[in-house]
């Protein structure tokens, strides 16, 4: 399994620099995703997006209205976060923060087959046992910039 690299997913800073670089990986046999996680309402253009059942190319706009900014066109993966808000960022952050623990924390490990019965039997509590042959995920976070909000996630 490759690497994971997630961002904000926007086409400016560090997240553009990243997009930018990443892509250049000569080790095709461990690919390198680079996933965005973005505020729906931030995203220009976000209505081309609104697609059912297929794929959609996204035409990236110019736009340089405060609080919107187009996607950075080489990350592999996105999930949007819709919090009812238009041009304001932040939505995205406990989220993003909550799915960077569980993958810290060996939430994604495949679970023994006692264990996903008993999942099964119980939807009321979660089985945080997971199969030992799982390996830990290393979990590196690099702060280059921001604001408040950076210390959130």
């Amino acid at each position: 399994m490759g690497a994971w690299i997630i961002t904000g997913g926007m086409n400016t800073g560090i997240m553009k620099l990243v997009g930018d670089i990443v892509p250049t990986n000569p080790n095709n046999s461990r690919p390198t995703h680079i996933i965005g996680i973005a505020t729906w309402g931030c995203v220009s253009n976000c209505d081309q997006l609104l697609v059912d059942g297929s794929n959609v190319g996204y035409v990236k706009s110019h736009s340089t209205e405060r609080g919107q900014a187009p996607l950075e066109p080489n990350h592999t993966e996105f999930i949007f976060i819709n919090d009812g808000t238009r041009r304001e960022y932040g939505g995205e952050i406990k989220f993003r923060a909550n799915l960077e623990r569980a993958i810290a924390e060996d939430f994604f490990a495949p679970q023994s087959p006692s264990n996903v019965t008993d999942s099964l039997r119980s939807s009321s509590r979660i089985i945080s046992t997971r199969a030992e042959s799982s390996d830990p995920v290393p979990v590196v976070l690099l702060v280059v910039e921001g604001g408040p909000n950076t210390v959130r996630t």
